[in-house]
């Protein structure tokens, strides 16, 4: 089966970071982009105390698009 591409706006915040946990354990989502206005530049174990994901891939730097 093929994964479907999953961009989070407001990744660093609770609700965000809850959403990125958990699209990190589905076996059929990819997450291409996280984004938080407030965050970019930062990893997101730096916005985001607590959350272990599991995938190395998702400590990538926040941005924003377009900004």
């Amino acid at each position: 089966m093929t994964e479907t591409r999953v961009a989070v706006l407001g990744a660093s915040g609770y609700a965000g970071g809850e959403l990125v946990r958990l699209l990190a354990a589905h076996r059929r989502a990819e997450v291409t982009f996280l984004g938080a206005k407030d965050s970019a530049g930062k990893t997101l174990a730096e916005s985001y105390l607590g959350l272990h994901s599991g995938k190395e891939d998702l400590d990538g730097r926040l941005g924003i698009r377009g900004e």
